[in-house]
């Protein structure tokens, strides 16, 4: 089986930003998870870029269909100016893209916990159009809400969506996934109240991981990667306290 998969935008392309955080960096890193997932299953794969470099969506599609590819999945996130919009979806175009989208979309919604948003055809869209053979876009939910934000750039979450979409790959063709270990554990949505504290963190969210990475207080440790995540970009007096207190937590996790 020869899949190629197509990390949306790059290059002079960024895509979505959200947050500080380009779409086409997590597409690429979730591509990538992808891929590794895809050769354990045994199959041919081929990337339309590898780096930060821009393929033209015509380019895009003469390489999968030069290649003979039997399955084109693209990688994109959404962005919508109103921040409380949210949700994975995938898109197609063809009755078999539709069915590959199903295989994949239901895998998508008990790995993640990003709320249903379905599946949609969009025959104006170049990638789906212009392969010859099934074809679908997997948008991983909302760049612009910052919980969907907390999780992307999570690797702990990229490497779920990476794992639901071979596994709807694989039951699209009817086959067992071939797990690289234990599966993964799926990765809860923040609640509001901690994306609220990871936004505008202080001084006192930071005495509290500190406190919590030491062992002196309980703190759930799916704050330590969204405060690490966003100690680079959102925070201000608190910033450096805050990534200390991330790495501090780092150690910490397997004691919680």
């Amino acid at each position: 089986m020869k899949l190629c998969i197509d990390p949306g935008h790059g290059g002079q392309d960024s895509g979505a930003v959200g947050f500080g955080t380009e779409e086409d960096d997590v597409a690429l890193a979730v591509a990538l998870m992808l891929k590794s997932a895809a050769e354990r299953q045994g199959w041919a794969v081929k990337m339309t870029r590898v780096g930060e470099m821009y393929p033209t969506l015509q380019t895009r599609c003469a390489i999968a269909n030069e290649w003979g590819a039997d399955l084109f999945v693209s990688v994109h996130f959404d962005q919508l100016d109103n921040p409380a919009a949210h949700g994975c979806s995938v898109l197609y175009v063809s009755d078999k893209g539709r069915a590959l989208a199903g295989h994949i979309y239901d895998r998508m919604q008990p790995l993640t916990p990003l709320p249903d948003r379905g599946l949609s055809r969009r025959p104006g869209l170049a990638v789906l159009n212009g392969t010859r053979m099934p074809a679908v876009i997997v948008e991983g939910g909302f760049i612009s809400n910052s919980q969907e934000h907390a999780l992307m750039v999570n690797p702990s979450w990229q490497a779920l969506e990476a794992e639901a979409i071979c596994r709807g790959i694989c039951d699209h063709l009817g086959v067992a996934y071939r797990a690289a270990g234990p599966t993964p554990t799926p990765v809860p949505a923040p609640s509001r109240s901690h994306a609220v504290i990871v936004v505008h963190a202080d001084a006192a969210t930071a005495d509290r991981l500190l406190a919590w990475a030491n062992g002196g207080a309980s703190l759930g440790p799916a704050l330590w990667p969204l405060a690490s995540a966003s100690a680079s970009v959102e925070c201000r007096d608190a910033k450096a306290r805050i990534a200390d207190a991330a790495k501090a937590a780092a150690g910490a996790l397997g004691r919680h």
